[in-house]
């Protein structure tokens, strides 16, 4: 299954091969440069036979963790730091217009951002458009990564009910419309 899937997505192949090749020098990084160092083999090999554990230690079980290791780092790692990236324009753009107490991120679930916005003062979809916007982080090589928002009258309506649920296709339209960014 994986050699017809790499057959359609040789990007894919590549980027791993690469991700492999790199964490055989024991550090990984992500397409913004932030590293994860991974134990040598000889090193975990001494933790083991320290521990009594010799005996359960497989070379090549840690060969092939560190492969996962090195694929996870390239892309969730990235993903973390386009997230991080992106809820910290967030928070510049709140401290920038002054919205502390007119828009709330209350919550951060895995890689959404969870916030609050004061309708009674604020026009919700030009916020959401905004903060679509700020969200929106090109990684040279990496596919083209959409924003999407629920909104509700409260956190379980817009979790559960998603009484207005805007497709990422949607959001970008709109944040189009607000003149937030150009497609290029």
């Amino acid at each position: 299954r994986q050699e017809a899937y790499f057959r359609v997505q040789p990007g894919i192949k590549v980027l791993f091969d690469k991700a492999i090749a790199e964490g055989k020098n024991y550090a990984i990084h992500t397409a913004f440069g932030r590293t994860r160092f991974l134990v040598p083999i000889a090193e975990r090999k001494r933790r083991a036979a320290e521990a009594g554990k010799l005996d359960e230690f497989s070379e090549s079980g840690v060969v092939s963790q560190y492969e996962r290791f090195s694929k996870n780092t390239v892309i969730q790692g990235t993903a973390a730091d386009i997230f991080k990236l992106g809820l910290s324009r967030n928070f510049m753009f709140i401290r920038k217009y002054n919205l502390f107490g007119k828009v709330c991120l209350f919550d951060l679930v895995h890689d959404e951002q969870c916030m609050e916005i004061d309708t009674r003062v604020l026009d919700a979809p030009s916020v959401v458009a905004m903060l679509a916007s700020n969200m929106k982080i090109d990684v040279e090589g990496w596919c083209p990564l959409y924003a999407a928002a629920t909104l509700g009258h409260d956190l379980h309506g817009a979790k559960k009910d998603e009484e207005v649920a805007i497709h990422p296709v949607e959001l970008q339209h709109l944040v189009k419309q607000f003149g937030l960014y150009d497609e290029n």
